[in-house]
């Protein structure tokens, strides 16, 4: 899956089946700039917001946030009240969590690197190694624990990853980036 910042080997959506299906069912095509998921961030489906507040929340001008704000209503990802406030459309509010999964055969420094990357749109990484030594299994073990990740090795589970969340903007970045790779073919459920 490309994603923000990437190329993992493996996605693994946890507990978010709903999501991806109301997603899917809510006909909004996938929304892979930044700036829209900025937006669409500080924004709640039950509570409006003017836009003097939502551009201060995301720190841009009322000049910049307009024509943003404008896309994203044609698109069909934010609502307007008669009142001139906005809200998110509720299937864009990102439910589950996602797990970059990242594969080496012997070289886990390299795939904690990788993994730190994603961790700024994932929940967490997970580095699945091959066959190698008890040395770099512990290396690699000390390492993933630090970050709060998991590892796992040919043997099973060394160290389970723990729950964590990135940024609000670059979740949701990470979740239409997700969308957008199942929405182009049909993914291992």
């Amino acid at each position: 899956m490309p994603s923000p910042l990437g190329l993992p080997d493996f996605i693994a959506l946890a507990g978010g089946r709903d999501w991806l299906q109301a997603r899917g069912a809510a006909g909004i095509q996938p929304l892979l700039a930044e700036a829209d998921c900025s937006v669409l961030a500080v924004l709640h489906p039950g509570q409006a917001l003017s836009s003097a507040t939502i551009a201060r929340r995301v720190g841009w001008s009322p000049a910049a946030l307009e024509p943003v704000l404008s896309r994203l209503e044609s698109a069909g990802a934010v609502d307007k009240t008669p009142g001139g406030a906005h809200r998110v459309n509720p299937a864009l509010v990102p439910r589950g969590s996602v797990f970059a999964l990242e594969a080496k055969v012997k070289d886990w420094q390299k795939a904690v690197l990788q993994g730190r990357a994603y961790r700024s749109w994932a929940d967490n990484y997970v580095v699945l190694l091959g066959e190698v030594g008890q040395v770099a299994v512990r290396r690699a073990a000390e390492r993933v624990s630090h970050d709060g990740a998991g590892l796992y090795s040919s043997s099973g589970w060394v160290v389970r990853p723990r729950a964590r969340r990135p940024a609000p903007a670059k979740r949701l970045w990470g979740f239409e980036h997700l969308y957008a790779a199942t929405a182009c073919s049909v993914p291992a459920l």
